[in-house]
């Protein structure tokens, strides 16, 4: 996929007693891969979260790269990373503080934050369906050993039971005392895990115990089968080939072992008759964890890792306010909805990668509809021609510029309608063909360099289609085109349509569509508001049409009745608008009058 960013992540695992030690492990691991990328912020002290913390002692010499309070605030970090179950709130809240801007991720987060954090993982399955970015089993250490599902013994000699780094609910005693009501386990080895928290017990003298393990994950492969919890360390067994059989806290981690495919055998303490009749049937045992392995592989998202995210700011890029309800999440970037100023927007999670080169024009539009863009000149000077007639300037010889050009058909189209032409491209080449071929003066080069190069110039005309939605800072974009366009002259532009049909009928699917240099998606009612607070009074609004190949054959054969509709409706997958410069001294005549 990508490459890793430059900026630190800050890697924040729970340290909570009672949440088990896999949070750490799993962070752990992570800055062992990424030791330059990913820093640790381990709160020892409390002071963010609230109770007692494990004990960190046995972990010491795997904490590589921990920072401190006051490390946290010299560091500019790219973003933080939350690895706690359940984030608390005094957390969240301290950390904005400390960092404030600085985007926040989380993996398997069941809190009440989950709907409002910016970036989601998940490494497990969840019982209902929770929308997340990014679905990553393998984020998960893999054990470097592994076994053979189809090495099948006919019965379990090595047993291991692991319930964590502590424990926290007892389940080792009683399940070793089920496991001694089972005739033939009798010259079963058994081995007890004991992990970095985990609690003196007096156990039978024939256990083996296998005392803190640095990876248990890389010792599981030397046993023929694990009794766990559902956890970090069932996945592990997975992966290592080794048949697992859980025996859960809770009901709810029972419910996530039975959605994830593994067999469960007790809820609060183990059931001694479900155990026999699991241990006795290997070959059984074994299909079963084979089969919840490959579907959790079968399921998972390949790209990105967690080392390749480089989020961008989430802040509204219209009016600057702070992120609004979640609308949509995919593995490389998050929707918002303004609750500022109704705009919906993205935040890339990885940026984007695209070029205004011939590619783009070429095979990336022939891809979408079906020609080149040279091939569709013709059609979109015509389409040209036809929004010229709702642009009114009362200057004699008025002047146009067209921001995004492209290959300028619609400064010809501008040209023959008599006005002044000059064009903005960022394609050197399609900025050249349009010089070359049409005799157009075109300026290689993106909105802000040109402003930079032309602070004072101004058009009677400046249009812009299919091109404001590519601007990542709109707020700013808009600014530079306020100052662009002469007191009375017009900003006309064309965007796809957020309020329209295809939005409408299934928001997820648009979003997920929007190509990923489409920063914003407008509606009507969010330019309107937006180009008001920069001097612009909107003439008119246009809605043109849906793109009728994205519906079912029904609404297709009725297409003259349910595109009509759609229009009466303003429901059009695109729309344009004609905004008019207010004269800043008029105005300011008429209201001291």
């Amino acid at each position: 996929m990508g490459k890793e960013g430059s900026k630190k992540i800050l890697a924040v695992p729970s340290v909570r007693r009672g949440n088990g030690s896999g949070h750490l492990h799993r962070m752990l691991h992570l800055a062992a891969e990424h030791p330059r990328r990913v820093s640790l912020f381990l709160d020892r002290t409390g002071k963010l979260t609230p109770g007692p913390t494990i004990n960190l002692k046995p972990y010491e010499e795997f904490i590589r790269s921990e920072i401190d309070f006051r490390q946290l605030q010299k560091e500019s970090w790219s973003y933080i990373l939350l690895d706690q179950r359940e984030t608390p709130v005094s957390l969240l809240a301290g950390l904005k503080e400390l960092i404030p801007g600085t985007p926040v991720a989380a993996v398997d987060e069941g809190g009440k934050h989950r709907k409002s954090l910016e970036y989601l993982i998940d490494t497990l399955p969840s019982l209902r369906r929770q929308e997340c970015n990014l679905f990553k089993p393998d984020l998960n250490p893999r054990p470097l050993r592994r076994s053979l599902y189809y090495n099948c013994p006919l019965k379990f000699e090595k047993v291991l039971i692991s319930f964590g780094g502590e424990d926290p609910r007892g389940l080792t005693l009683p399940t070793l005392i089920a496991l001694g009501k089972i005739p033939f386990l009798s010259r079963t080895s058994i081995t007890v895990a004991a992990g970095p928290a985990f609690r003196e017990l007096s156990l039978p003298s024939d256990i083996e115990i296998l005392r803190a393990p640095g990876n248990l994950r890389e010792y599981l492969s030397d046993y023929d089968c694990l009794i766990t919890s559902y956890g970090l360390t069932a996945l592990e067994a997975l992966a290592a080939g080794i048949p697992v059989v859980t025996v859960n806290p809770s009901r709810y981690h029972s419910r996530l072992a039975k959605k994830t495919g593994l067999l469960v055998c007790g809820t609060g303490k183990p059931d001694a008759g479900r155990l026999k009749r699991a241990l006795e049937n290997p070959r059984k045992l074994i299909g079963r964890c084979a089969l919840a392995e490959e579907n959790l592989r079968d399921t998972a998202d390949a790209d990105p890792s967690p080392a390749e995210l480089s989020p961008s700011a989430s802040v509204c890029p219209g009016c600057g306010a702070a992120p609004g309800r979640v609308l949509g999440r995919f593995p490389e970037r998050t929707f918002y909805r303004c609750a500022s100023c109704t705009l919906v927007y993205q935040q890339r999670w990885i940026p984007d990668s695209t070029v205004y080169n011939h590619a783009y024009f070429f095979d990336e539009y022939k891809r979408q509809y079906g020609k080149s863009y040279l091939d569709d000149f013709a059609h979109i000077r015509s389409m040209g021609r036809e929004r010229l007639r709702n642009i009114r300037i009362e200057n004699s010889d008025p002047s146009l510029l067209d921001v995004g050009c492209a290959y300028g058909p619609f400064l010809e189209a501008a040209r023959e309608a008599g006005f002044r032409i000059e064009g903005l491209e960022p394609s050197k080449e399609a900025a050249r063909w349009a010089e070359e071929h049409l005799g157009c003066r075109v300026s290689p080069m993106g909105l802000e360099e040109f402003v930079r190069k032309n602070p004072q110039k101004k058009w009677d005309v400046v249009t812009l289609w299919y091109v404001i939605e590519h601007f990542p800072d709109l707020e700013s974009a808009l600014q530079q085109l306020s100052g662009m366009v002469k007191p009375g002259g017009m900003l006309a532009l064309g965007t796809p349509n957020g309020a329209g049909i295809s939005a409408r009928r299934n928001l997820k699917k648009f979003l997920a569509a929007s190509p990923a240099d489409h920063y914003t998606i407008l509606s009507p009612k969010s330019v309107k508001r937006l180009l008001k607070q920069k001097g612009f009074r909107v003439e008119k609004m246009r809605i043109p049409g849906m793109h009728r190949e994205r519906f079912p054959v029904l609404f297709r054969i009725l297409w003259p009745f349910t595109a009509g509709i759609a229009r009466l409706l303003r429901l059009g997958d695109t729309f344009e608008v004609y905004a008019r410069r207010m004269d800043r001294e008029r105005k300011d005549n008429s209201r001291e009058g």
